[in-house]
């Protein structure tokens, strides 16, 4: 409901602007297009923005991690689709994410838009217990789920000292 809710904002807000909707799994993908399905009868504005071909072949869409390689939008929405037990506990179950290589799917992700990246997930980074993590795309996504807590301040352990620019390296820049 959350995606549905962004998209149609989205639609509203920014209507001359491409979109894209980034899921962590099929399931979650094929919830989230029956919701725009629904939600489309009943909005017109939505129903045409999603419709709409920005560009020479743009249009809205929403893939997997799995399968969004090459695609490129103005804004970007993540969802992650993962949550918490009803006993409140979180889950571990990140798909791709806890495979090898998962780090990489991530970092595609995160890197489709061209102006912004918006998140929708129903944690916090303090949920994700990093001795939990045993996957390099699993610490990954909590690293980038506490970046977007901060508003983009927190850049964590991951940042690269700011190393001395030789003379061509000063001139360049």
């Amino acid at each position: 409901d959350a995606v549905v809710q962004a998209v149609a904002s989205h639609a509203r807000k920014h209507p001359n602007e491409s979109l894209g909707v980034i899921t962590m799994s099929i399931k979650h993908k094929n919830r989230i297009d029956e919701s725009l399905r629904r939600a489309r009868q009943e909005d017109r504005i939505l129903d045409a923005y999603m419709d709409k071909v920005f560009g020479p072949t743009e249009k809205f869409f929403v893939k997997n991690l799995e399968r969004v390689q090459g695609d490129e939008r103005d804004a970007i929405l993540m969802s992650t689709g993962y949550g918490k037990s009803t006993e409140g506990r979180m889950r571990y179950w990140f798909g791709p994410l806890n495979q090898q290589g998962g780090e990489r799917r991530l970092n595609v992700a995160v890197t489709r838009a061209r102006s912004r990246v918006g998140l929708i997930t129903s944690f916090s980074s303090a949920d994700m217990d990093p001795a939990k993590l045993r996957a390099v795309g699993a610490q990954m996504l909590r690293d980038y789920v506490k970046y977007c807590e901060s508003g983009g301040t927190d850049l964590g352990h991951r940042v690269r000292p700011n190393i001395e620019l030789n003379p061509f390296e000063r001139d360049v820049r």
